[in-house]
């Protein structure tokens, strides 16, 4: 990777980590020269879902998986964990 270049983290979480966890940690990495990819600053209104998050794994450098019991118990990140994993594996 380009030294220059802003490394963009896709942050993988549950809905009920954002507010008190997923969020201030963005802040943090963001202020220490990383792009995050969370799903209520990417998406807009109207977007589809699943293809936003595609681009934004496809888009990404790295992966950040907040993993809680909220994650094991949402099937929707569950799935975001597959894709993630089998965008690492190609």
């Amino acid at each position: 990777m380009d030294s220059n270049r802003i490394p963009k983290l896709f942050i993988s979480h549950s809905s009920e980590d954002k507010l008190d966890l997923v969020l201030p940690m963005a802040e943090v990495l963001e202020q220490h020269g990383h792009a995050c990819w969370i799903d209520q600053a990417k998406i807009p209104p109207g977007q589809s879902i699943t293809g936003a998050i595609s681009e934004g794994i496809g888009k990404s450098d790295a992966f950040v998986l907040v993993l809680s019991s909220s994650y094991f118990a949402s099937a929707w990140c569950v799935r975001e964990m597959d894709a993630i994993q089998a965008h690492v594996i190609t």
